[in-house]
């Protein structure tokens, strides 16, 4: 496959993709392509990069979902999430089971309701801290003392 220099020149194909998404993220094309080529020093292809990007998106749901469905316990109806994973189908209501919807609403809600967010971020502090060995201290080490 031709390397792509130009990305102006792009057809978007892939709907899905995002392509335009991931480019902005960068402030110039030399840059964008820094992180896009290969280890032989070759532009990564359009189709390759769609679907690195793609697996990319799935891996930061499936993240999100798992965290929201933690942060609640299990239970999207909780009332701390304010009905955000509801939708209404047929006349019913549902709740939302999709990784994808789940880690949108997610992320949606974590924007809108500031004190959410901040218990979020509290929970993932405290998960760190514990997951980490204690920390002795060099007085209390027989080796260190002298």
């Amino acid at each position: 496959m031709p390397c792509v220099k130009d990305l102006s020149n792009i057809v978007h194909h892939c709907p899905g993709c995002r392509f335009e998404d991931e480019r902005s993220r960068f402030e110039s094309d030399d840059v964008f392509w820094k992180v896009w080529t290969d280890v032989n020093g070759q532009h990564v292809g359009y189709t390759k990069l769609c679907d690195a990007l793609q697996r990319q998106r799935v891996a930061r749901d499936t993240r999100d979902a798992a965290a929201a469905r933690s942060f609640f316990g299990g239970n999207l109806d909780h009332l701390d999430a304010q009905g955000m994973f509801k939708y209404a189908k047929s006349g019913l209501l549902k709740l939302m089971n999709k990784d994808v919807d789940v880690a949108r609403k997610w992320r949606e809600l974590l924007t809108v309701d500031c004190a959410l967010a901040q218990r979020w971020e509290g929970s993932l502090l405290a998960d760190l801290q514990s997951s980490l060995p204690p920390v002795r201290s060099l007085r209390a080490c027989h080796i260190c003392v002298v």
